[in-house]
């Protein structure tokens, strides 16, 4: 299926959950500012813990870490906290740096309490 589907497709469900959201805009408005709201509390929860966190416009965060070993480290230790951060592999431009999803509240508060945890370990 692969070498037939065009680059950059997406899923039926994600189709289906796109057009449901333009049907009510004031709903996917109030996403958006939620979103937004959100990213901007989790990058400064982040940077306090001492991570360095790329300005972003999207729904998720890119966090540069000093090397990919440390990077691998503070992957691994999110892990352990039931949080799954988006990795690279060695040799991608990226193989320093964590792709994170800004979630609800709760979430993001999981993620900047780990933040703080890992920084506190040594494993930043």
């Amino acid at each position: 299926m692969a070498p037939y589907r065009p680059p950059g497709s997406i899923s039926t469900v994600s189709v289906t959950l796109v057009t449901e959201a333009l049907r009510r805009p004031e709903t996917m408005l109030a996403n958006v500012a939620r979103v937004a709201r959100e990213r901007e509390r989790l990058a400064a929860g982040l940077t306090d813990a001492g991570w360095l966190v790329g300005p972003s416009v999207t729904n998720f965060l890119l966090a540069r870490f000093p090397d990919a070993a440390t990077t691998a480290a503070t992957a691994e230790a999110l892990l352990r906290r039931g949080l799954v951060p988006r990795t690279f592999g060695a040799g991608h431009p990226l193989a320093a740096a964590l792709r994170l999803t800004v979630r609800d509240t709760a979430e993001n508060d999981r993620l900047i309490a780990a933040a703080n945890a890992t920084a506190a370990e040594g494993a930043r």
